[in-house]
């Protein structure tokens, strides 16, 4: 019967699609309180004058359709900074089990329940993207990081996604942004 053909084609892929789905919504989910911490950090450096080197304007049109103050490569780096540690608070106990676990590949599929720190590091790629200009470098870094290894990570959901994040994002980024930012004052 036709009602029996329709149930057995549609529903295959709803059950694939809509985790997919999902996902996509948590992450956009996070874009909204990365644009809140952006935007407070936006009036902060207004009402603090940066440095006059920092000082420039913007042109991403999508920034210009949300908020027209000022830019500062600073500011990019403390919303960063904050994510990274975020993302390392998140994922350091699960990360530290393995590390010491007696025997870690037995634990290596086990799922994660930090999933929703992928989100936040995925999200924090797409703001970068939609509302920052982007470097050549940059390009290349996001073409890998958010469409090759985000969906990848987010397909496996292990517990190797804390140790990818931990070490591939949260330290290292934490640290090199957090730096960054001292540079800049």
């Amino acid at each position: 019967p036709p009602k029996m053909l329709l149930l057995t084609t549609v529903l295959p892929i709803l059950t694939t699609v809509l985790p997919i789905l999902t996902t996509v919504l948590h992450i956009l989910a996070w874009l909204v309180p990365l644009a809140a911490a952006d935007y407070a950090l936006c009036r902060l450096h207004h009402c603090c004058k940066p440095l006059a080197s920092e000082y420039h304007t913007n042109t991403h049109p999508l920034r210009l359709a949300l908020w027209s103050l000022p830019t500062t490569s600073t500011r990019w780096f403390q919303l960063h900074c904050a994510c990274n540690w975020v993302i390392v608070a998140w994922t350091w106990a699960e990360w530290w089990a393995l590390l010491w676990a007696p025997d870690p590949w037995v634990h290596v599929c086990t799922p994660t329940v930090n999933i929703e720190a992928m989100n936040l590091a995925t999200a924090l790629h797409v703001y970068h993207v939609l509302f920052w200009p982007l470097k050549p470098v940059d390009v290349l870094h996001h073409v890998t990081s958010v469409f090759v290894c985000c969906p990848l990570m987010h397909y496996l959901d292990t517990v190797v996604m804390s140790w990818h994040l931990l070490i591939g994002t949260g330290l290292p980024g934490g640290t090199d942004f957090l730096f960054l930012t001292l540079v800049k004052y």
